[in-house]
């Protein structure tokens, strides 16, 4: 009995102090703040919101900021687009009153500053563990919203030589007008269920990229996360678009 009695004792110890760990577990995770950051990186095309939103700074799923040249995480590739859009206006490609645009090249962050139916949109999630902690990022991606019907002539075209994310899908699952291929429509196995049909053919596209999420914050919901702070704003600047997410 005496043996039993100092298991059980033994036992009920164990249990506390597991039960003291996970109630402190739970208090620290409780402390965590995770917050979505969301940059534009155009004035002009931020201002685009549709007539029934009025534009907003922020909300409470996520704040909205311009982009400067240190948010920028390739530089290289901005100074490409710049180059090739001052060999257009010289090419006479493009009206010489863009120039203007590029006359500040150096503090311009928009890659795809004179193509006036692509915005980018970035978004980075942060985890701050305290209140006296710095924010670490744990998750990012970049969305691109296409205006669609300002391109629809040349659709194809205009998709060259944009980001490679951009580029696989357009050419995948558009025709050179930028409807859906017939292809998900009728094939009898890459249809699918059969649930496209011409709702795809209108209104703009939002062209979700690649979803990077830290290996220690996967399964959490993080990403989903992500995504529904970059459809919020996207659903103020479009009257009708759809979401499209990189695989």
């Amino acid at each position: 009995m005496l043996a039993s009695a100092d298991s059980r004792k033994y036992s009920g110890e164990i249990e506390q102090r597991t039960n003291d760990r996970t109630a402190d577990s739970k208090k620290e995770s409780s402390t965590d703040q995770i917050r979505v950051h969301l940059k534009l990186f155009s004035p002009t095309k931020a201002d685009k919101w549709d007539t029934r939103h009025a534009s907003i700074d922020s909300s409470s799923n996520y704040t909205l900021t311009m982009a400067r040249e240190s948010d920028l995480d390739d530089r290289k590739t901005r100074e490409r687009h710049l180059e090739d859009q001052l060999q257009d206006i010289e090419s006479g490609d493009i009206p010489s009153d863009y120039e203007d645009d590029f006359l500040d090249c150096e503090s311009c962050v928009d890659c795809y500053l004179h193509f006036e139916w692509l915005e980018m949109i970035v978004g980075k999630v942060t985890l701050q563990r305290t209140e006296f902690s710095q924010e670490t990022q744990i998750a990012d991606c970049k969305a691109y919203l296409i205006r669609r019907h300002e391109i629809a002539d040349s659709f194809w075209d205009a998709m060259t030589d944009l980001d490679p994310q951009i580029d696989e899908l357009a050419f995948e699952l558009f025709d050179r007008y930028g409807c859906l291929q017939p292809k998900f429509k009728n094939h009898p196995l890459r249809r699918g269920c059969s649930v496209w049909n011409g709702e795809l053919d209108e209104g703009d596209i939002l062209i979700i990229g690649d979803i990077r999420v830290s290996r220690s914050q996967r399964r959490k919901g993080i990403g989903s996360k992500l995504v529904h702070a970059i459809l919020e704003p996207t659903g103020r600047k479009s009257r009708d678009f759809f979401a499209l997410i990189s695989p």
